[in-house]
């Protein structure tokens, strides 16, 4: 409910910035099995990558873990940063670029992905005409938005799919 969304989010930004990405490829650098959610071919704008979303929460059953995430901001994510790079696809092949592309449900993102989303914005609003240098910000929290809004739709959905209802709004306050 939310890694789909956000990663075909992702692909459509790389792709914006002129990126050749394609989804949901087969990779053998990685692995026998792997399938990787972008996978980015050499062009004049980026070098061949492998990128691999993943959302994950810092509510799990063990206590210490949701502890260190209290504790630390931005924990659980790194967390799962370190499992990809580590455990997941440890045996990737030498110099194939596995970029983890990770975010928090709670709507908490690693300082990478806001480094990779300035970078692909930079390189979207040179390559777009009619657009300066002072519009790299807009489209930087334009697309942050886009990944909050698929990030909460994907929240309601977890949601609903697991009966929550939520209670009834009186219709005086809808109309408020």
């Amino acid at each position: 409910f939310r890694h789909n969304p956000v990663a075909e989010e992702r692909c459509r930004f790389l792709r914006q910035a002129g990126w050749f990405v394609e989804l949901e490829q087969r990779d053998p650098s990685m692995g026998q099995a792997a399938r990787l959610d972008v996978v980015e071919y050499a062009s004049a704008e980026g070098i061949a990558a492998a990128y691999d979303v993943s959302v994950v929460t810092a509510l799990r059953a063990d206590r210490r873990f949701v502890a260190r995430c209290a504790a630390t901001p931005g924990y659980a994510a790194a967390a799962r940063v370190h499992h990809k790079l580590h455990t997941q696809y440890a045996g990737r092949v030498l110099g194939a670029p596995l970029v983890p592309l990770v975010v928090e449900a709670g709507g908490r993102w690693p300082p990478d992905a806001e480094l990779l989303l300035r970078q692909l914005a930079r390189a979207y609003v040179r390559r777009t005409a009619g657009l300066g240098c002072d519009a790299l910000g807009a489209v930087v929290a334009r697309w942050s938005a886009r990944l909050s809004v698929v990030l909460i739709r994907g929240g309601a959905a977890v949601l609903r799919r697991a009966g929550f209802v939520a209670p009834p709004v009186a219709r005086a306050a809808r109309f408020a």
